[in-house]
C-alpha cells in the first residue's frame, strides 16, 4: 500500500513577543481535516506517516526540519505527500539579493510561531521552492494546502465581522529586510553568493490550494474554522474522488454564496495535472470532463463555471443550452441557457418554469455545441486518402464520431494555417505559414501514430481558439485599460500599430541590438493603467512558439488587479531574447481584463510541444519507434468611461516582433546574408538594415507573410543561407526602418544588388505590404551571372487608423518565371467546385457530349481563374463539357496560335462532319487576345463551321495600350499590383513581368495588338466575311467598377502616384479601350451584342456580375 506522508501545522496562538495576532480556528481545522483524511481514505493509503505541528510546536526549525529527510522527503516514488498549513500568511520585506526575483522587495511568507522573535524569521516562499524540491526528489506526488492569506496589500471595503477573524498579519512599518544568510540556515549565500535567478531554483511538479489570492484576505468563519477548509471539506465529504480542477470549481463555488471577496487558488506548478484525482487516487480525468456546476450567486441568479475560456461564444445570438443533472444520481432535472456569458462562467435561468434549490448546487452538461472545431488543411495522396478513410471508418466502429472536439482536419483545402500531409508511410504535420514541419510520423502502425497526431494537432487547435480568445459584446471602451511597454534600459517607450486582422491586437516592432555579452536581449518595464470607473482585474498570459501557453501572473507580474483611475508599474516585468542564430522572434502576451476575479486562467495553460520539427516512427513489426532526429522558452525571468455591468470582460494581445539589428545605411556598402544581397552606399540617405523571413505566425501592420502563400514558397528568393532552426526561417524578407532624409531617393534612388541567380525568362519581383495593398517596390535591372540590381525612389506610407505613419519597408523578392507554355488542349473536372484538368481521353469526353464550353485565355495569365467560374455552368447544366486550351502568348504570333488550336480541336473531332457541320453545339468563352485567337480561327480558318457562339470579354479587336512601346510599360505597371492583390496566379504575374522587362522591343503578340502595325493583323481581321455566328461581347468599364468598390479605388488611387495617368482619357478596363473591345464589323447576321460591365481586365471572371452575364449567354439559345 502506498504511504500518504502527511505534515499538519496549525497555529491559533503566536509567541506572545512577537506581536502576531491569535487566531481561533486553526487547530479545529488541523482536527477536522485528519479526521476526514482517516475516514475516508484509510483504506487507501498507509496513513501513519503523520506529523502535527500545533501552535509552540510550528517554529520555523521544525517546520524546515520536518518538511526535510526528518519526515515528508522520505517520501518515494509512489508515495504521495500532502503539507497543510492553517494560520497567518503575509507579505515582508526580502532581501536585496532576491531583487532579481521580488522586483517589488517583498515576498509572500507563513508565519511560523516565533516569527518575528530577534533572529527568527517567516519561512519565505524562495524556502519553501528549495525545501519542495528536495521533498519531491524521488517523484512523490505532491499536494500543498494552504488556508492562509497568500499576500494581503489592498484593503477590502468587507465588514470583517461578518466572518470572523482574518488570517493576515503585517510587520510593523519599519521593520528591516530580512538578512541573506538567514534563509534556510545559509543555503542561498554558499549557492548563490549574489543573489538568484529564478531559472537557477528548482521547482517541484505540485499543487497549490490557498485559501484566497495574493491581494485577498483568507476569513474565519464564527463557528471558529477558516472558511476555506470548512467549504474544501464540505465538497470533498460529497464526493471524495473528485479531480483537483473541479474540486477547485466546486469549492469556488461553495464558497461564493458566503464571501464574494475570498476566492480560493490552485495554482499547478511545473506541469502538475491539475485532472488527476484529489491525492492522486485515479488517473487524469481530463478527457471526461464534460460536466460544469450550476449554483446560485449572491444575487439569487443562476451561476454557471463555464464561460468562453470553455468555448462558450459571447455573441448575442448564440445562447448556449445546458441540462441540469442531479449530483449523485445524474437524474435529468431540465435545463437551462445562457444570459451572459463572463470570461469562466455565465448567468443562466432556467427553462420551463424549473425550480431548483438555490441552497444546493446542480451538475450541468453543454449540449449545444460551444464553438466551432479548429480547422486544419487534410493534404493525401491516393494511398494516404485510403489510409485516412480505414482508420476514420475504424475510430467510427468503436464510437469515435471523430478525432476531437477541438480541430477538423479539411480535406483538399489549401488555405488556412496548419496542413497534415498523409501518403501511405508518413504523416506530417506543417506549418504553412512559415513552411517549417512541425512533427514528422513515420510507419505503418496507424494507432499510435493518428493519436500522437491527434495529441500535437489538439495543443496547436488549443493555442490558436485562445490567442483568438475575446468578448466582441464588451461594453467597456477598451482603451480604458492601457498597456505601456518601456525598455528597460533606455527607457524608451515601445510604440505599435493594430494588427490589421485584430484590431485589439498591438503588434511591436523592435530592432534589437547586441548587450555586453553578445546577445540580443530586449528587458522590458510594463505600466498598465485604469482608466475605468472600477477596480479592473486582468490576467496576462505568454504564447510561446512551441504552443505553450504560461501564465505571467505572479512570478513576473505581481498584482492581479487595478482600482479605478490607478496604475501598476513593473520594472524589468518580462525580458526576451534571440536565441543563438536566431534573426527574429515574435513574442505573445494577452492581457484578460475582467470586472471580476479572473480564477481559471489554469484552463487556458498547456505545456510546450517537446521536440518538434522531428521524426518518430511506429513499425507494427518492430514496436514502437523512436525520435530520429535530435531537438525554453524564449522569455526570461527578470530580477470606460460609463460602469460596465457585473461581469463584463475582454481581451487585449501585445506581440513583441523581435529582430536582430544588422547593420546600417551609411555611404559604404553592406554586405548582407553571406554576400547574397549588397546594400549599395549612399550620400545622405540613412536607415537601420535587417533580415527577417516572411513566414511570421503573426501578421503585423507591414508585414509580408501573406505573400508566399499568394505567389508561392518556391518562388520567394532566401536572403541567407538555409536556417534549421524551426522557430525562424531562412531569411527571406528585407527591414529598413528608422529612416532619414528618405526624401531624397526621388532623385537618388537605394540601390540593391540581390544574387538571385536567374536564369533565362525568369524575373525579380520586390513586394512589400504597406498596411493595406501589396505593392511593387522599386524598378529591376538585370546585371551578369544572374544577379538583378533594385532602384528604390520611395518608401511606401504605412498607415493605420488612428496611429501615425509607419516608415519602414519591408521587401520580399519573387523569383517569377516566364511559363513555356506548351499549346494543350484538356477537359475539366469539378472536384468540390475546383478545376481539374486531364490532357488524357478528351476525345472520349468530347464524343459523348452534346452542349461543349472551350474557354482561351489572354496574353495575362492562363485559364484557371476561367474554368474556375465556368464551374457554375456545369453545375446548373448550361454545358454538359468544359475544355481548356493553354498555349504561348508573348512569342507566337496570334495566327499561329489559331492553327495549332484548329490541330488540336480536330484531333479529338471537333471538326466538321460530311455535310459540313458539327452535331453539337459548341461554343467560345475568350478572354483578352483569347479573343482574337478565336476570332481568327473562327474567320480566317473555317472554325465558324463548328462554333455556335463566341463570347468576347475584354478583346483588344481595335487596339491595346499594350502594344504601344509610350503606354505598354505604364498599363504593365497599373496591372502589376492589382494581380498581386486580386490573387492571380504566378502566370499571370509572369506575363506582366515580360512585358516589364525591356522598354525597347515588344513580343511578337503584342506587336500584332497594335492596329496600325505594319503587319495589319487587326485590319485583316476586320475585312473577314461575316461568319454568320452570334458574338457577344463584355467591354469592363474601370470607373463603373471604381465607383462600386471604394478599396479598388483606394487602391487605384495609390498606384496613380507612380503610373502615368493615361487610364481615363477614355472608357477602358485598363489594358483595353471600350472603344477597342467594342471594334466588331457592326454589319454582320447576327449583330454582335455588346454588355458593358462594372469591372476591370482582370476580374471578368471572378465578379459576379460579369460571370452572371457569361453564363446568361450561355444560355441564349
Amino acid at each position: 500500500m502506498k504511504k500518504l506522508y502527511s505534515l499538519f501545522i496549525g497555529i491559533d496562538t503566536y509567541h506572545p513577543e512577537s506581536k502576531v495576532t491569535p487566531l481561533e480556528g486553526c487547530r479545529n481545522d488541523v482536527a477536522a481535516m485528519k479526521d476526514f483524511l482517516r475516514d475516508t481514505y484509510a483504506k487507501s493509503f498507509d496513513l501513519s506517516p503523520e506529523i502535527t505541528l500545533l501552535n509552540d510546536q510550528a517554529t520555523y526549525a521544525n517546520i524546515v526540519k520536518c518538511m526535510g529527510t526528518h519526515h515528508l522527503a522520505k517520501a518515494g516514488k509512489d508515495d504521495v505527500v500532502l503539507m497543510y498549513y492553517s494560520g497567518h500568511g503575509t507579505q515582508e520585506k526580502a532581501a536585496p539579493e532576491f531583487k532579481s526575483l521580488d522586483p517589488t522587495g517583498l515576498q509572500e511568507s507563513m508565519v511560523c510561531y516565533d516569527s518575528g522573535l530577534p533572529g527568527k524569521y517567516c519561512l519565505a516562499d524562495k524556502e519553501l521552492r528549495i525545501l519542495l524540491s528536495i521533498i519531491q526528489q524521488q517523484g512523490a506526488h505532491l499536494t500543498l494546502i494552504f488556508d492562509c492569506c497568500h499576500s494581503g496589500t489592498i484593503t477590502r471595503s468587507l465588514d470583517d465581522t461578518n466572518q470572523g477573524k482574518v488570517r493576515q498579519f503585517y510587520f510593523p512599518e519599519g521593520t528591516p529586510a530580512r538578512p541573506y544568510q538567514s534563509y534556510l540556515d545559509g543555503y542561498f549565500v554558499k549557492k548563490f553568493p549574489q543573489g538568484p535567478s529564478s531559472d537557477q531554483l528548482p521547482l517541484a511538479s505540485h499543487i497549490l490550494m490557498t485559501a484566497c489570492d495574493r491581494q485577498e484576505k483568507a476569513f474565519e468563519l464564527k463557528i471558529q474554522r477558516g472558511m476555506f477548509s470548512y467549504n474544501l471539506l464540505k465538497v470533498l465529504g460529497n464526493d471524495p474522488n473528485l479531480s483537483y480542477a473541479d474540486l477547485y470549481t466546486r469549492c469556488q463555488a461553495s464558497m461564493f454564496r458566503s464571501v464574494e471577496k475570498q476566492h480560493p487558488q490552485f495554482e499547478t506548478i511545473a506541469g502538475f495535472d491539475p485532472w488527476h484525482k484529489f491525492l492522486n487516487l485515479g488517473e487524469s480525468t481530463r478527457g471526461a470532463q464534460a460536466t460544469y456546476l450550476l449554483s446560485a450567486n449572491d444575487k439569487d441568479q443562476w451561476n454557471l463555471n463555464c464561460g468562453a475560456v470553455h468555448g462558450l461564444s459571447t455573441e448575442l445570438n448564440k445562447i448556449a443550452e445546458f441540462e441540469i443533472l442531479e449530483q449523485g444520481t445524474g437524474k435529468s432535472l431540465g435545463r437551462a441557457t445562457t444570459t451572459g456569458v463572463g470570461f469562466q462562467d455565465s448567468t443562466v435561468v432556467l427553462s420551463n418554469n424549473l425550480v431548483l434549490d438555490m441552497e444546493r448546487s446542480y451538475n450541468a452538461k453543454l449540449i449545444s455545441i460551444p464553438a466551432a472545431p479548429y480547422a486544419i488543411t487534410l493534404k493525401t495522396t491516393t494511398k494516404g486518402k485510403k489510409r485516412y478513410d480505414a482508420y476514420v471508418k475504424a475510430l467510427q466502429a468503436i464510437g469515435k464520431a471523430k478525432f476531437s472536439p477541438y480541430f477538423e482536419l479539411v480535406e483538399g483545402k489549401v488555405g488556412g494555417k496548419y496542413r497534415v500531409d498523409l501518403d501511405q508511410d508518413v504523416l506530417e504535420i506543417y506549418n504553412q505559414e512559415n513552411n517549417t514541419l512541425i512533427k514528422r510520423f513515420g510507419g505503418d502502425d496507424d494507432d499510435p501514430i493518428f493519436e500522437g497526431a491527434t495529441d500535437i494537432l489538439d495543443q496547436i487547435a488549443k493555442w490558436e481558439k485562445n490567442l483568438t480568445l475575446d468578448n466582441r459584446n464588451t461594453q467597456f471602451n477598451r482603451n480604458a485599460f492601457k498597456i505601456i511597454a518601456k525598455h528597460s534600459d533606455t527607457g524608451q517607450v515601445l510604440t505599435g500599430l493594430s494588427d490589421p486582422a485584430n484590431p485589439n491586437t498591438e503588434v511591436i516592432n523592435v530592432q534589437v541590438a547586441k548587450n555586453l555579452n553578445g546577445k540580443y536581449v530586449l528587458p522590458l518595464d510594463l505600466e498598465l493603467k485604469n482608466a475605468a470607473g472600477g477596480t479592473l482585474f486582468y490576467k496576462a498570459l505568454y504564447f510561446s512558439r512551441k504552443f505553450g501557453v504560461m501564465s505571467l501572473n505572479g512570478d513576473y507580474l505581481t498584482v492581479e488587479e487595478i482600482p479605478t483611475q490607478d496604475q501598476y508599474i513593473q520594472p524589468q516585468a518580462l525580458e526576451f531574447d534571440l536565441a543563438e542564430g536566431r534573426k527574429e522572434s515574435s513574442e505573445i502576451v494577452k492581457f484578460i481584463v475582467s470586472t471580476v476575479k479572473i480564477n481559471e486562467e489554469f484552463l487556458l495553460e498547456q505545456d510546450e510541444l517537446e521536440k518538434l520539427g522531428e521524426t518518430v516512427e511506429f513499425w507494427k513489426e518492430r514496436g514502437r519507434g523512436v525520435d530520429l532526429l535530435a531537438n525554453a522558452r524564449d522569455l526570461v525571468k527578470k530580477g470606460q468611461d460609463k460602469k460596465a455591468p457585473a461581469n463584463d470582460w475582454f481581451c487585449k494581445t501585445v506581440v513583441f516582433k523581435l529582430t536582430a539589428l544588422a547593420s546600417e545605411v551609411g555611404k559604404t556598402p553592406v554586405q548582407m546574408g553571406n554576400g547574397k544581397i549588397v546594400v549599395k552606399g549612399h550620400d545622405s540617405f540613412r536607415a537601420n538594415l535587417a533580415l527577417t523571413s516572411a513566414g511570421n505566425s503573426t501578421r503585423d501592420i507591414n508585414s509580408v507573410a501573406p505573400l508566399p502563400q499568394i505567389l508561392g514558397w518556391n518562388n520567394l528568393v532566401s536572403l541567407d543561407t538555409p536556417s534549421r532552426d524551426l522557430y525562424s526561417a531562412t531569411p527571406d524578407t528585407l527591414e529598413i526602418s528608422n529612416l532619414e532624409n528618405d526624401a531624397d531617393l526621388l532623385n537618388n534612388p537605394l540601390q540593391i544588388e540581390l544574387d538571385a541567380q536567374l536564369k533565362a525568362g525568369e524575373f525579380i519581383l520586390p513586394l512589400t505590404f504597406d498596411g493595406e495593398d501589396f505593392l511593387p517596390v522599386g524598378t529591376t535591372r538585370e546585371l551578369a551571372d544572374g544577379k538583378v540590381e533594385i532602384s528604390i525612389h520611395e518608401i511606401p506610407e504605412v498607415k493605420s487608423e488612428g496611429r501615425s505613419i509607419l516608415r519602414a519597408l519591408k521587401m520580399c523578392f519573387f523569383k517569377i518565371a516566364l511559363g513555356q507554355e506548351q499549346n494543350k488542349l484538356c477537359w475539366i473536372e469539378y472536384v468540390d467546385g475546383q478545376p481539374k484538368y486531364h490532357d488524357t481521353g478528351v476525345k472520349e469526353k468530347v464524343a459523348s457530349a452534346k452542349n461543349i464550353l472551350l474557354v482561351i485565355h489572354g496574353i495575362i495569365g492562363n485559364t484557371t481563374e476561367m474554368a474556375a467560374a465556368m464551374g457554375r455552368a456545369i453545375s446548373s447544366k448550361t454545358v454538359d463539357l468544359v475544355l481548356a486550351y493553354d498555349y504561348e502568348n508573348l512569342n507566337t504570333s496570334i495566327e499561329a496560335n489559331s492553327g495549332k488550336l484548329k490541330i488540336a480541336l480536330e484531333a479529338v473531332g471537333i471538326k466538321p462532319d460530311k455535310k459540313g457541320k458539327l452535331n453539337k453545339k459548341f461554343s467560345i468563352l475568350a478572354h483578352s487576345m483569347g479573343g482574337l485567337v478565336s476570332r481568327h480561327f473562327i474567320e480566317q480558318l473555317g472554325g465558324r463551321a463548328v462554333v455556335s457562339k463566341l463570347i468576347l470579354a475584354g478583346t483588344p479587336s481595335g487596339g491595346s495600350n499594350l502594344s504601344k512601346l509610350t503606354k505598354y510599360r505604364d498599363t504593365a505597371m497599373f496591372l502589376l499590383p492589382l494581380a498581386v492583390n486580386v490573387g492571380l496566379a504566378i502566370p499571370a504575374i509572369a506575363t506582366i513581368m515580360g512585358i516589364l522587362k525591356g522598354s525597347k522591343s515588344l513580343t511578337a503578340s503584342l506587336e500584332q495588338m497594335d492596329y496600325d502595325h505594319p503587319g495589319h493583323f487587326l485590319k485583316n481581321l476586320e475585312q473577314s466575311s461575316d461568319p454568320k455566328i452570334p458574338y457577344y461581347v463584355l467591354a469592363g468599364h474601370l470607373d463603373l467598377f471604381l465607383e462600386t468598390d471604394n478599396e479598388a479605388k483606394r487602391l487605384v488611387n495609390k498606384i496613380f502616384k507612380n503610373v502615368a495617368n493615361v487610364f481615363f482619357d477614355e472608357p477602358n478596363d485598363i489594358a483595353v479601350g471600350v472603344d477597342s473591345i467594342k471594334h466588331v464589323p457592326l454589319k454582320r447576321k447576327p449583330a454582335p451584342a455588346f454588355f458593358d460591365v462594372k469591372c476591370h481586365h482582370l476580374n471578368y471572371f471572378s465578379l459576379k456580375e460579369s460571370v452572371d452575364k457569361i453564363l446568361d449567354l450561355l444560355a441564349v439559345h
